[in-house]
């Protein structure tokens, strides 16, 4: 789901990549020690790469809690509700502001497993197949979660910020001029200011085919020439990511735990009342003929809490199976401050050609 990283080793980091191969026989600790090193280096290099490939990351204002405290977070009272979210899969909760609120923290953790047949080979490639995996598989979990707080806050918002285009000569089967400037209305009604707007593939697509009727021939040519057109009015278009996670659950039948692989597709309109039952659970919620564009004032809309950032550890198991195994863990949850600052624009893509 990111763009892919190529990680070049550097000289020392290429001695320790072939030194966690040397104890095939485990009869010395020198290459136990030099896994352990040269595991605890992937939190460091993904704590640089999850948040260009991030979008929930500059959505939500990062905030990292000292060891030990408290998940609380003083609040600016307000009329709105704070929403938050236990883990993924569950439904979000909404709280009655006070002036504090508390952010339940969900466990991410991942692991990537190689042979040290690699490293003793001196294979660096594998270093970054290795990279890749835990950047995307930790980038799944934070983004389905934040989507999910953000999609459940906007869909029980009022309908001021539930934003269509009923006359197909305006617009309406697509994400048109007419839509963009509805969506920048409401905030500037508001007193705040549109920040960004997240668009599917299809309303990318939309912006794409603008034609001379609505764009000057200057402004075209430009875009061609930038080889896309990533912002309106200094408002960046930010494509809305596709999200695959899995859910391990409770299999009542076998008695077992299931993984369930799940597509996320925050651009689906949904309701909280209509999820897709699979006669055990719910899983999924059902797409429509409703697309939704989201556009977001960032200031004091929410807060992606770090209780433990990221870090990652060797499985010192895996020597058994002549294996590398890199564990990465953190501990973060998410909170929606003020639900107002999110506009959902609707496109009926049943009404016209997409």
């Amino acid at each position: 789901m990111a763009n892919k990283i190529k990680l070049e080793l550097t000289s020392a980091q290429k001695t320790l990549f072939r030194t966690t191969a040397q104890d095939r026989e485990q009869t010395s600790n020198e290459g136990m020690r030099a896994r352990t090193e040269y595991a605890a280096q992937f939190g460091d290099m993904l704590l640089k790469t999850i948040p260009i490939n991030s979008t929930v990351r500059g959505i939500y204002d990062v905030r990292t809690k000292p060891q030990g405290a408290e998940m609380r977070f003083l609040i600016e009272p307000n009329d709105t509700l704070a929403w938050v979210m236990s883990k993924i899969g569950q439904f979000a909760r909404n709280w009655i502001e006070g002036d504090e609120v508390f952010v339940p923290v969900d466990i991410f953790q991942t692991s990537v497993y190689y042979s040290l047949d690699y490293a003793e080979d001196a294979d660096y490639d594998v270093a970054s197949i290795a990279l890749n995996k835990l950047n995307d598989a930790i980038l799944r979990l934070e983004e389905t979660e934040g989507w999910m707080l953000l999609r459940a806050a906007v869909n029980n918002a009022p309908a001021a910020q539930q934003i269509t285009i009923a006359n197909l000569s305006t617009g309406t089967g697509q994400f048109s001029k007419h839509l963009f400037n509805a969506m920048l209305l409401y905030f500037e009604k508001e007193g705040k200011t549109l920040d960004v707007i997240y668009l599917p593939a299809t309303g990318m697509a939309d912006v794409r085919l603008w034609t001379t009727t609505t764009i000057d021939p200057v402004t075209q040519r430009q875009i061609f020439v930038a080889g896309g057109l990533n912002q309106i009015w200094n408002i960046p278009l930010v494509p809305i990511p596709l999200i695959r996670y899995y859910l391990t659950v409770d299999d009542k039948k076998s008695k077992t735990k299931v993984t369930l692989d799940r597509l996320f597709n925050p651009a689906d309109k949904f309701s909280n009342a209509n999820p897709v039952w699979n006669g055990t659970q719910r899983t999924a919620y059902a797409a429509g003929t409703l697309e939704c564009c989201y556009g977001i004032s960032k200031t004091d809309l929410g807060i992606l809490a770090i209780k433990t950032p990221l870090r990652t550890y060797d499985d010192p198991t895996a020597i058994v199976r002549w294996e590398q195994g890199i564990l990465a863990r953190e501990r973060i949850g998410f909170m929606i401050i003020d639900s107002e600052r999110i506009v959902r624009g609707l496109v009926d893509r049943t009404s016209a050609e997409s």
